[in-house]
This record gives C-alpha cells, sequence and structure tokens, in this order.
C-alpha cells in the first residue's frame, strides 16, 4: 500500500507521488535521545526523533534501553523484534504537522551548498539536495549568500530565493 498526499495550492489540489524509505540507520545521542536516520528513495533524508511513543510500552523499551535491537524495515514501516512499528503515515503526519504550523526553527546549507537542513520545532532534521531547485536562477545565487534564515513557514535568503513549507513538503514527495 502506497500513501498518496495531497497537497492544495491556491489553483486546486495535486496528487503527490508516495513516499518510501530505502534505508534506515539507527543513532543514540548523548542526551539519550533515539533518532532515525531515513534515506528515502529520492535522494532525502530524514532524521526522525524516536519521542512521543513514550505511552506505547514497546516505545518505551526502546526509549530506556530496555531493548537493544535494531529496527527492521520496508518502503512503508519501521518496525523492531519488540513489536513496536512506525509506519510512513505517522512519519508524514509529523512532518506535515511540523512544516503547517510554522514550525520551521531554523535552516543551513551543508555540502558546499549543495544540501539544505531544515530543523522543525518536533525534532525532525529534513535534508533536501539543492540540486532539485538547480533550474532556479535565484538558488544558483545563494552559494555567495549569506546561511538562510526562516519565519517559521519558510525558508529564505537575501535575493528572494525562498522555499515555502508546501515547496517543501512537494521536494519530500519527488
Amino acid at each position: 500500500m502506497s500513501i498518496y498526499t495531497i497537497l492544495y495550492y491556491s489553483g486546486g489540489a495535486r496528487v503527490m507521488k508516495p513516499m518510501k524509505i530505502r534505508s534506515v540507520y539507527y543513532t543514540e545521542t548523548e542526551d539519550a535521545a533515539i533518532i532515525l536516520e531515513l534515506r528515502l528513495y529520492n535522494g532525502l533524508t530524514l532524521f526522525f526523533p524516536v519521542i512521543g511513543k513514550e505511552l506505547d510500552p514497546r516505545f518505551q523499551d526502546i526509549v530506556s534501553r530496555r531493548f537493544r535491537g535494531m529496527p527492521n524495515m520496508d518502503e512503508q514501516c519501521i518496525y523492531w523484534e519488540n513489536g513496536a512499528r512506525l509506519n510512513i503515515r505517522e512519519i508524514w503526519a509529523a512532518l506535515e504537522s511540523g512544516l503547517r504550523r510554522g514550525g520551521i526553527l531554523k535552516a543551513e546549507t551543508a555540502d558546499s551548498w549543495d544540501k539544505l537542513s531544515v530543523r522543525l520545532d518536533n525534532g525532525i532534521l529534513i535534508t533536501l539536495p539543492l540540486a532539485l531547485k538547480r533550474s532556479d536562477p535565484l538558488f544558483s545565487e545563494i552559494m555567495e549568500l549569506p546561511l538562510p534564515e526562516t519565519d517559521g513557514a519558510r525558508v529564505y535568503w537575501r535575493n528572494s530565493a525562498s522555499l515555502s513549507s508546501n515547496d517543501i513538503l512537494e521536494l519530500l514527495q519527488q
């Protein structure tokens, strides 16, 4: 089963391609958080914190380190041997929620300006290859500009290059 997302624009609705997981990596940070690094088939990377699942006893075992098994995955779901599951719908809902409510906290470029990292207020970090916007002349100029800024709802540069929440959601679906 694939997930299709409908993005609404002033000109109508557009059905987007499904977001599929290519690989998953598991990281424990110094502050005891567990981060899933999700690499998608479209080349994008998401860093997804395993939080907000504390009420589910299976995720309590993972967060508290009582269960140390590595996650398994298919294109639509990440799952552990103890029965804990995180499906692409939950991941997408967290992404969309963070972007729609103006939850962009920080944006910075990396890898010689080839990638844009966008941190949301719910802990998700999205890494977008800027090559996806290479045809836009404003984005070809950003290498000479200071780091991007955010107003919570979009990422922008001084030359008027900008990515709105809808733009970021659309890039996630390419």
